[in-house]
């Protein structure tokens, strides 16, 4: 790997810790919670998953939701969000479902929601 790739995984890896370390410091105070944490992890996903499409029409095979789901995976268990990850992708589930036009489950607003309704 030359010199410039190496300095771009550091500056990446150093970024992702910092962001858990500021994640965890505001679940700690309180500011947000876990189910705060997993439906954004769930829009990562479902956004990456977008643009790899959008990819792949262009010929370009993505590799984005690969990646935000191994995120999702190593905040989980950091976090230990498995609960609040079911609990989300099965009202996402129902919510695609079914017809009609209304907020996805995802959206912070009704994460914040679902959040209070436990």
């Amino acid at each position: 790997m030359d010199i410039d790739l190496q300095l771009l995984a550091a500056e990446k890896e150093n970024l992702d810790l910092l962001l858990i370390e500021i994640t965890a410091a505001l679940i700690a105070r309180g500011a947000i919670n876990e189910h705060d944490v997993a439906g954004a992890l769930l829009r990562n996903e479902h956004g990456a998953g977008m643009l790899d499409e959008i990819d792949m029409e262009g010929g370009v095979m993505g590799h984005r939701h690969g990646f935000a789901q191994l995120t999702t995976e190593r905040w989980s268990g950091r976090f230990g969000l498995e609960p609040s990850l079911y609990a989300l992708r099965k009202l996402e589930a129902e919510f695609r479902a079914s017809p009609g036009k209304r907020r996805s489950p995802l959206e912070p607003e009704s994460v914040a929601q679902a959040s209070e309704d436990e």
